[in-house]
C-alpha cells in the first residue's frame, strides 16, 4: 500500500475517533487549517458535521441529506422537511447506510419539532432511535435521545423528558466532548421541574468546562439558561446575566443563545413597573429579534409577539410562521419499538404546538406572566 493511503486512512482513523467521542470542535479546527489534506477526507468532514460544501461531489442520499440538514440552520423548513424525506426514499437497506438512515431521520424529527408538528416529529425520532441501535452507534443513540427529551420538554412531559436527558448523557463515550452541551440540556429539565439549585450547578459547571474547551456555543447557551434561571427564581429584577457574571459575547455570537440571554433580560425585567422598565424591555427584545433573524422564524414570532404586547398593538401572524404552520409532515413506516413503547404511548396533541403564534394578537390587556410562561415552554430554553 501506498504511503499517501496509508496517511489518509490513518487521518481517517484519527478525526473518526475525535468524532465518535463527541470532539467536533477538533474537527472543524483541521477543516479551517489544513490546505492540501485530501478532499474525498475533507468533503467527507464536511458532510457529518453539516458544514458548507458543494452537494454535487456526493453521492445521492448524501447530498439530499446535505441540502435537508443545510436548509434546517437556515430555517427553511418546508424545503429540509422535502430534502430529507427525499434522502430517506433514496437510501438503501445496506448496512453502511444506516448512518445516512439514522441522520435523515434525526433532521425530520428536529424539522418537525421547531416546526410545531410534535406527533409526527416523535415518530420520526423514535425511528432515528431504533435505525441508531441496530446499526450499534452509541454517538446517534446519545442525539436521539436528546432530540426527543427536547420534543417532550416543549410538549409539557417534563419528567419524561429528563428521562432521556439523562440517558443521553450517560451515554456520552469516554472523553465526553459534548459534556457542556448536555449538562445545558439537562438544566432546562430541572428548570421546568423548578429544581432550581440543581440547574444552576449544572449551568456553572457546564459554563466552566465549555470555556475551558473553548466550546463558545455551549457556554452562551449556558448563560441563555442562567438569564431565565433568573427569571423563575427571582421574578422582578432588570439584571443582565453578562453584567452579573462579567461576560461578553463574542463578536459572532451563536443567534439562538445570544437571543434568549437578551429575550430572558426583557421577560426578567418585565415584570417590574413596567412604566419605568419598558425603554429597557424593548431594547433587550430587539436585540434577542436581530440575533433570533430569519432562521430561526418561532423564536422571531415570539419576540414580536412580546414587543407589541409591551405597546398594546395588534400583530398578524408573519408568513413565516404560516409557512410552518401549513406544512404537512411527512410520516415514516408505522412501525411498534417494544423499547420506546413509554415514549410511543404519551399523549401528544395532534394540535400544532406552535398554533398560537397564527392566531391574530388583538387585545393583550388580560395577557400576564403566567401566559408568557406557557409561551416559553414551546422552546427549548
Amino acid at each position: 500500500m501506498k504511503t499517501s493511503d496509508w496517511r489518509l486512512l490513518a487521518l481517517h482513523d484519527y478525526h473518526l475517533q475525535a468524532l465518535v467521542h463527541g470532539h467536533d470542535q477538533e474537527a472543524m479546527r483541521w477543516l479551517n487549517d489544513e490546505n492540501d489534506s485530501p478532499p474525498a477526507l475533507r468533503d467527507w468532514l464536511a458532510w457529518q458535521l453539516q458544514l458548507p460544501l458543494s452537494p454535487e461531489t456526493l453521492p445521492v442520499a448524501h447530498g439530499k441529506t446535505w441540502l435537508g440538514w443545510h436548509n434546517y440552520y437556515c430555517g427553511h423548513f418546508s424545503t429540509a422537511a422535502d430534502c430529507l424525506y427525499d434522502a430517506f426514499l433514496s437510501i438503501d437497506g445496506s448496512p453502511e447506510s444506516q448512518h445516512l438512515l439514522c441522520t435523515a431521520a434525526l433532521g425530520l424529527g428536529k424539522v418537525y419539532t421547531r416546526t410545531g408538528h410534535w406527533q409526527a416529529a416523535r415518530a420520526w425520532l423514535l425511528l432515528a432511535l431504533s435505525t441508531a441501535r441496530k446499526a450499534d452507534r452509541p454517538f446517534d443513540i446519545l442525539r436521539g435521545y436528546g432530540a426527543l427529551g427536547e420534543l417532550l420538554l416543549r410538549a409539557g412531559h417534563t419528567k419524561e423528558a429528563h428521562a432521556c436527558i439523562s440517558a443521553s448523557y450517560h451515554l456520552l463515550p469516554p472523553g465526553k466532548g459534548q459534556q457542556a452541551k448536555q449538562l445545558n440540556y439537562l438544566a432546562t429539565a430541572l428548570m421546568r421541574s423548578k429544581e432550581y439549585l440543581r440547574a444552576e450547578s449544572l449551568l456553572m459547571s457546564a459554563r466552566f468546562m465549555a470555556r475551558d474547551s473553548h466550546d463558545h456555543a455551549s457556554r452562551l447557551h449556558a448563560l441563555a439558561r442562567l438569564q431565565f434561571l433568573r427569571w423563575d427564581k427571582q421574578g422582578a429584577d432588570n439584571g443582565h446575566i453578562l453584567d452579573e457574571l462579567s461576560e461578553k459575547l463574542p463578536t459572532t455570537p451563536t443567534p439562538v443563545a445570544a437571543g434568549f440571554i437578551y429575550l430572558g433580560q426583557a421577560l426578567r425585567g418585565w415584570q417590574t413597573d413596567v412604566s419605568s422598565s419598558r425603554s429597557a424591555v424593548r431594547c433587550a427584545l430587539q436585540q434577542a429579534s436581530e440575533y433570533f433573524g430569519p432562521t430561526l422564524p418561532m423564536e422571531s414570532a415570539w419576540v414580536s409577539q412580546l414587543l407589541h404586547q409591551l405597546d398594546d398593538r395588534p400583530l398578524a401572524p408573519s408568513a413565516a410562521v404560516s409557512l410552518c404552520l401549513a406544512l404537512m409532515p411527512y410520516l415514516p413506516p408505522e412501525s411498534t419499538i417494544v423499547l420506546d413503547r413509554t415514549w410511543q404511548q404519551l399523549p401528544i396533541s395532534d394540535k400544532n404546538g406552535f398554533a398560537w403564534l397564527g392566531h391574530t394578537q388583538v387585545d393583550h390587556t388580560s395577557f400576564g406572566i403566567e401566559d408568557r410562561r406557557r409561551q416559553r415552554q414551546c422552546f427549548f430554553i
